[in-house]
């Protein structure tokens, strides 16, 4: 399967797709997607700028039809929940295309996974309105960061995300985190733990600094 967005980029394309739907939820406004199955895939998420829409609005706004509120400060009236959804062997890019990169370092509005497998539910894909529940995630990102596996339940608002039940798993770390916030205007975050063990190592592209630790970082 092959889906440009609306500059003729490619948007998705995948060597198998399973969907499976309720389209009788939409004339109630609801996208009802109750199993996705993804494997072999590319996907190119993008944004003009932090405040424009995303580059498959256009997508939701052909479900929604003509009534469908597209100013980026409102949510969507189309709600799309979907019930189950397993990624397998998968590259996914995001960008932000006004803001600068950083080659060799993470970079929160340019981020490149390779390897992408999981499973995840997602009662809501509104970015001001997020709900998803993570069951497994794991993936290599370019800048050299490596996830063996992640679970938490992830939402929003208009402003921030929270974050509850978190683990993630580096391959040489163990992170325990029952709650978590990040405003993502001002990138300022709040972070809960229990106790953890970080190796430097695994963290250097996202905390460069790091790089003069020798000894492991234990969270109480």
């Amino acid at each position: 399967i092959y889906i440009e967005d609306q500059a003729q980029d490619t948007l998705v394309y995948a060597q198998k797709l399973n969907v499976s739907l309720s389209p009788w939820r939409l004339l109630k406004s609801e996208l009802l997607i109750t199993e996705i199955d993804l494997e072999d895939f590319n996907a190119n998420i993008s944004q003009e700028n932090p405040d424009a829409n995303f580059n498959f609005q256009f997508l939701v706004d052909a479900f929604a039809g003509d009534t469908t509120v597209t100013d980026t400060t409102q949510s969507s009236t189309l709600r799309i929940n979907i019930k189950d959804v397993t990624l397998k062997n998968g590259n996914l890019r995001y960008d932000v295309w006004s803001e600068p990169t950083t080659p060799g370092q993470f970079n929160a509005s340019h981020i490149h996974l390779v390897g992408v497998d999981g499973n995840a539910q997602l009662p809501s894909v509104d970015m001001m309105d997020f709900d998803a529940t993570i069951s497994s995630l794991s993936f290599m990102e370019v800048s050299g960061l490596e996830l063996k596996n992640l679970k938490a339940s992830v939402t929003s608002d208009r402003v921030t995300f929270y974050l509850k039940d978190g683990e993630i798993t580096l391959p040489n770390s163990s992170l325990k985190i029952p709650s978590a916030q990040y405003n993502r205007f001002t990138s300022a975050f709040e972070l809960n733990t229990e106790k953890s063990v970080i190796s430097p190592q695994d963290i250097l592209p996202v905390m460069t600094d790091l790089k003069y630790l020798k000894h492991d970082i234990v969270l109480l």
